[in-house]
């Protein structure tokens, strides 16, 4: 039996940071993925967090996006069972409407795209993280040496002005 290595990318996840002046929503979307010994399904959802002046380091937040189709089809084998097509996928497993309906309110209420998303890569480890409603460490440094390297502002959000 070969050893796994739970730091190995499994999935990429989606960054993206919105503002609204003094407040930044950082949001990672986080994808379906298969464990690396094929054993086990990682549920999609979201992580996220409203930080400002005021609250720099809040919690983040996390919303699975759970599916009528909770359990994954396997063959008399036990391996997963390989859907047709991208139709057949998105009928009976992508739920990412709480995702989608999070960022559309959010640009409703005047939010805006700090600069171009980003992906980020996820390990066993992170998605078991996430399995335990807690952010990894590994992927947060992964996240903020990205953002230096796409050149995001140093600041998460943004410093009000002093009212005269």
């Amino acid at each position: 039996m070969s050893e796994t290595n739970d730091r190995e990318a499994i999935a990429k996840a989606f960054y993206m940071e919105l503002r609204d002046g003094a407040y930044t929503y950082q949001l990672v979307a986080v994808p379906d993925a298969v464990s690396q010994d094929k054993t086990k399904v990682y549920k999609a959802g979201l992580i996220h967090r409203r930080v400002s002046h005021w609250s720099p380091r809040k919690n983040w937040k996390f919303s699975m996006a759970y599916t009528s189709h909770d359990t994954y089809e396997r063959d008399p084998m036990g391996d997963l069972v390989q859907l047709e097509n991208a139709d057949e996928f998105v009928a009976k497993r992508l739920n990412a409407g709480n995702i989608v309906e999070s960022i559309s309110t959010l640009v409703n209420r005047g939010y805006k795209l700090t600069k171009n998303a980003f992906a980020v890569e996820m390990s066993e480890k992170d998605y078991q993280a996430f399995d335990a409603y807690k952010m990894s460490p590994d992927l947060y440094r992964r996240i903020t040496r990205s953002r230096t390297a796409f050149d995001y502002p140093n600041e998460v959000f943004d410093i009000p002005e002093a009212s005269a």
